[in-house]
């Protein structure tokens, strides 16, 4: 048996109004792959559904 791990990033395309999930794993001692790319959410302006803000954030 070889230990897995999983990475998950979501990246937003605020001009194309839409979230995109990138998964990556890596097997054992071995290389990190890509494993797959899906669409995570439409931002809807104006309606129903996610908010993008980006004015009025402070930094952490």
């Amino acid at each position: 048996m070889k230990m897995i791990e999983w990475w998950g990033f979501v990246a937003i395309f605020v001009k194309q109004e839409i979230k995109v999930r990138v998964v990556l794993r890596k097997v054992g001692d071995g290389n990190i792959h890509f494993w797959s790319v899906m669409p995570y959410s439409r931002l809807k302006r104006g309606g129903l559904g996610q908010k993008l803000f980006t004015e009025g954030i402070e930094d952490e």
